[in-house]
């Protein structure tokens, strides 16, 4: 994006948050100095609420939605890094996401994450801590071998079959934000995208149009 709009457009697009780099989905920039600070402070001042889209695995045991979870957490250390359950909770940082079911068919479940805090990782951890990893995540679906095997680029045949698509299913779905009317919140979304489009239409045989009308279903309960 930073590219394009210095090529094109001749501006500088300023950062205001973050997703991890294999989630797709709604990023906001700012065209301005001035409009990436007062849009990150909302982010700061937990003002901004946050949906995500998921697909994910139903492990046996898992918990029944909707749930909301709250287990704080801490930095890994070691290779892969990355984020893990806070052991002794009073260590780690505050974390809180609630989990909404949209739709269950052999074992995978599509759901919407509301996460409340928006620590490393968030989603990814809860999900899976609570019998959901994420279909595509290859640091939390229980063997984190397979991250390295990805990231030293020997990943296996059968990696590949079990990852199913090339990025974790996340997807950044929608934002409602106090601007630019600090008095009414606005509604921002980004559609999703081909890749999990196409998964969810040759795994569970739903069309775009059946994907959207579930969303949209539960997106009017969070309006």
């Amino acid at each position: 994006a930073t590219v394009y709009f210095g090529t094109i457009h001749k501006k500088t697009i300023h950062s205001i948050h973050r997703l991890d780099r294999e989630t797709s989905g709604l990023l906001m920039l700012g065209k301005n100095p001035k409009t990436a600070q007062v849009i990150g402070e909302l982010f700061e001042e937990d003002k901004i609420r946050k949906c995500y889209f998921l697909i994910a695995h139903k492990r046996e045991g898992a918990r029944a939605f909707p749930f909301v979870a709250t287990e704080p957490l801490g930095p890994r250390p070691g290779r892969p890094r990355g984020m893990h359950m806070a052991n002794p909770p009073e260590e780690g940082k505050e974390a809180e996401t609630r989990f909404e079911l949209i739709y269950e068919k052999d074992g995978y479940v599509l759901a919407l994450a509301f996460p409340k805090s928006g620590r490393q990782h968030q989603i990814r951890i809860h999900a899976a801590e609570h019998g959901y990893p994420l279909v595509g995540d290859k640091l939390y679906n229980g063997d984190p071998e397979i991250f390295i095997r990805f990231k030293d680029k020997v990943a296996t045949p059968e990696d590949h079959e079990k990852m199913q698509i090339p990025r974790q299913a996340l997807h950044a779905l929608a934002l409602k934000a106090p601007y630019p009317d600090p008095n009414q919140e606005s509604l921002y979304r980004a559609p999703l995208g081909e890749d999990m489009l196409h998964w969810l239409s040759t795994r569970l045989g739903l069309s775009q149009a059946e994907v959207e009308t579930m969303i949209e279903r539960h997106l009017l309960k969070w309006i």
